[in-house]
Parts: structure tokens; C-alpha cells; sequence
């Protein structure tokens, strides 16, 4: 939903439930930065400088390549801290977080009216440590032709058993409703 409280969520709030993940994040930047890990990670990893945002896109995609899955996966992590994938994911996301994702507040929900007329599928890991589950259900409840479903045991990432499971189905029901 790209509300203030989700990018808060991801930069503190999941060392609720991971504070060893989340301590080996914060410890990348120096202590007198870690008052705001947004703006600390922003700066190094847009840095034009390969020593500086390195080192920075890799602890930032790993980071959350360890919170993507429930069960820890080394699979998962290793392809986020590929230089590759954690530099597209670290500058897109810090830019795109520190921007409120270019979004007015609230304003996914407060237009939700615009989709009231097409159905979807939303799916969601009970689990999931990256974007905490009330979210959907927020939008699930804005989006009455929705349908919210809650997998159990799972977490973020679309590889999750669970979670890659129910992406198939909701597909293949789709693609059976319009042929």
C-alpha cells in the first residue's frame, strides 16, 4: 500500500521478530547514522562509488533475502546478494522508499473505488516479515471484489511452497474463466 508505516516496518519494526537480522543490518551503518537506516543505506548505495554501494546493496538485498522466506533458505539469500539482483533491488527500493513511493498518503486505499468493479486475488503469507499481512487485508476490505487468501506457514517471497502453490491456482483459475 506504500504507507509510511510499511517502509517504518522494514527498516525497524521487523527486529521485532528478527532482531539478529536485523542488527547485523543496522551494524553495516555506522552508529551515528542508525537514527534513520533509510536515508544511511540511500546514501551508499546510490553512491557512484563500487567500494561504497558494493558492499551496501549486497548487506541491503541480503537483509531482505533473509526475511523473504519463514524458513531460512541459503538459496534465497545467495540470489539476493547477487551483484546483479541486490543492485537493481537496493537502489530501486531505497529510492523508491525514501520517496514514499511517489505516493500522496494513503492513496491506494482512498482510490480503491477505481477497481470496485474488477475482481482479483490477493495473496498473502501470514508469515510474511517484509509486508506484514494487515496490509492486504486492509485492501482486501477497500476492494470488496477481492479475494484474500491468507497462506499459512508462509512468508514473502513468491517461492515459498505455499505461496507459489496458491499464485498457480489463482492463475489457472483465471486464465480457465476467460477461454
Amino acid at each position: 500500500l506504500g504507507l509510511p508505516r510499511e517502509i517504518d516496518w522494514f527498516f525497524q519494526g521487523v527486529q521485532t521478530f528478527y532482531p539478529d537480522v536485523w542488527e547485523d543490518f543496522a551494524a553495516f551503518i555506522p552508529l551515528s547514522e542508525r537514527h534513520d537506516l533509510l536515508s544511511a543505506y540511500k546514501k551508499r548505495v546510490l553512491s557512484d562509488d563500487p567500494a561504497i554501494y558494493g558492499p551496501a546493496v549486497k548487506m541491503f538485498s541480503g537483509y531482505e533475502g533473509r526475511l523473504a522466506t519463514v524458513m531460512p533458505s541459503e538459496t534465497i539469500v545467495t540470489s539476493f546478494e547477487d551483484h546483479k539482483v541486490a543492485f537493481g533491488l537496493a537502489r530501486a527500493e531505497c529510492h523508491y522508499f525514501s520517496q514514499a513511493l511517489f505516493l500522496e498518503p494513503n492513496y491506494i486505499l482512498n482510490h480503491s473505488q477505481t477497481i470496485q468493479s474488477i475482481s482479483g486475488t490477493i495473496i498473502q503469507g501470514r508469515c510474511d516479515a517484509i509486508c506484514p499481512p494487515l496490509s492486504a487485508w486492509m485492501l482486501h476490505k477497500a476492494w470488496p471484489q477481492s479475494r484474500l487468501i491468507m497462506v499459512e506457514g508462509n512468508g514473502h517471497s513468491a517461492s515459498e511452497p505455499g505461496i507459489e502453490a496458491e499464485l498457480i491456482r489463482a492463475t489457472q483459475a483465471y486464465k480457465e474463466s476467460h477461454t
